[in-house]
């Protein structure tokens, strides 16, 4: 059997040999297959959109705001509070606010309501000045502005600039964010018997006007009943854009003060108007001009007893990058403006800082009272060293006019000022 298996098998490879030389050769020629016939497919995969429409929300038509250089703290002595911020503060009236900052000390004589002074470095009156969005709050009767006498309704941000010269208050008014109706309400109370409630109401009337109301009341009858103290204020502002950048707004401020008990009796009421325009040309450019009138009437029992007032007319433009920011103004007054009196204002300021490690500020002014002109040099610089260690410091020089009492306070006829150049 296995003889017949053994030939069975070499046959067969036998025949296969045979078969494949006689088999043809592998067809060489390439055929080309035909492309396909059918025509591409037409259907286009869209990425689906939101249908749902977009927020109809539009801002609200407020002036362009004017850019100012971001608080620098301890190394320029500038400190800033947002609106969040001063909503959280649970303090009476701005000079509350200002025993926060490093380097001022607030004296007052008693409790809420006396008269105060705050200083920098334990120097005199006159080195105190209030601004509100570029517009200077006038003292009139005093020296320095009473603080207790400026409410923290419809104020949205606070900047102070401790300088060597002087202190700078910096105050922002409220702008309504959207057009929906914006309204809030805070009141208080606590010792010694003081109580105050505040409010704000924002409208926009139409698609470029824009209503703001707001008052603040405070009181307080001092220690032991003794020293009674109310404070009353009213706003109430109208903003129209003209254009997208450029708009007008209109002014008007009511404060009514009633201070009783020696030694300084103060009644009387102070009202202003103000007139504003503002523009953006460009995103880092902002100009803006103002004028203004501020006047003081006493009532029965104040201590001056006379009226003053005073006319402002200002102007002033900013320049802010990250780099560099530049900004010049200029003022004038008009008028009886007891301490402050008539002259001519102009300042400019840069701030420069081209790296992170390193920024500096600087700034003049030349001040015109009753004929006396005095000029000021002011600035600052930090250096950032190594592990968070700094040095910086700061340099002032210059002249500057001061009026001064020519005798008593109080008289019929006006009060008598004369004006001294003083060193710093």
């Amino acid at each position: 059997m296995g003889a017949r298996t053994r030939g069975v098998a070499l046959l067969l490879c036998g025949l296969l040999l045979a078969f494949a030389e006689t088999a043809p050769a592998q067809d060489t020629i390439r055929v080309p297959i035909p492309r396909e016939q059918l025509p591409p497919d037409t259907f286009v995969n869209r990425e689906a959109r939101d249908t749902v429409p977009a927020d109809s929300i539009l801002p609200a038509p407020n002036l362009p705001d004017f850019i100012r250089p971001a608080a620098g703290g301890w190394w320029n002595a500038t400190y800033e509070w947002s609106g969040a911020e001063l909503q959280r503060f649970s303090g009476v009236s701005l000079l509350e606010l200002l025993e926060r900052v490093p380097g001022l000390v607030v004296t007052r004589a008693g409790a809420f309501g006396r008269p105060a002074g705050v200083a920098a470095f334990g120097r005199g009156g006159g080195r105190l000045r209030v601004f509100r969005d570029g517009y200077e709050l006038d003292a009139l009767s005093a020296a320095d502005f009473d603080l207790q006498q400026i409410p923290l309704a419809g104020l949205a941000a606070v900047r102070v600039e401790r300088r060597l010269t002087e202190t700078r208050i910096e105050l922002t008014s409220f702008r309504q964010r959207d057009r929906r109706p914006f309204s809030e309400i805070e009141a208080g109370t606590g010792d010694p018997q003081t109580r105050f409630l505040r409010g704000l109401y924002a409208q926009t009337v139409g698609g470029a006007t824009t209503f703001l109301g707001a008052f603040d009341v405070a009181d307080t009858e001092g220690f032991r009943r003794v020293d009674a103290f109310g404070v009353n204020s009213l706003v109430a502002r109208l903003s129209r854009l003209i254009s997208p950048r450029t708009g007008l707004e209109v002014e008007y401020r009511q404060t009514g003060v009633d201070r009783f008990g020696p030694p300084f009796p103060e009644v009387a009421v102070r009202r202003e108007a103000l007139l504003r325009g503002r523009t953006q040309p460009a995103p880092a450019f902002t100009l803006e001009g103002w004028a203004g009138r501020a006047a003081r009437t006493p009532g029965a029992g104040d201590s001056l007893g006379v009226e003053l007032e005073s006319t402002q007319l200002g102007a002033r433009a900013g320049y802010q990058r990250a780099v560099v920011g530049l900004e010049a103004s200029a003022r004038a007054r008009f008028g009886e403006g007891g301490y402050t009196g008539p002259g001519v204002e102009l300042g400019a300021r840069a701030d420069f800082r081209p790296i992170p490690a390193l920024a500096a500020t600087g700034a003049v002014r030349s001040s015109t009272i009753r004929g006396v002109t005095g000029v000021e040099l002011d600035g600052s610089a930090r250096l950032a060293l190594f592990g968070g260690f700094s040095v910086f410091g700061s340099l002032a020089v210059g002249e500057r006019p001061v009026p001064f009492l020519a005798d008593q306070t109080a008289q019929r006829e006006g009060v008598r000022l004369r004006t001294e150049r003083l060193r710093l």
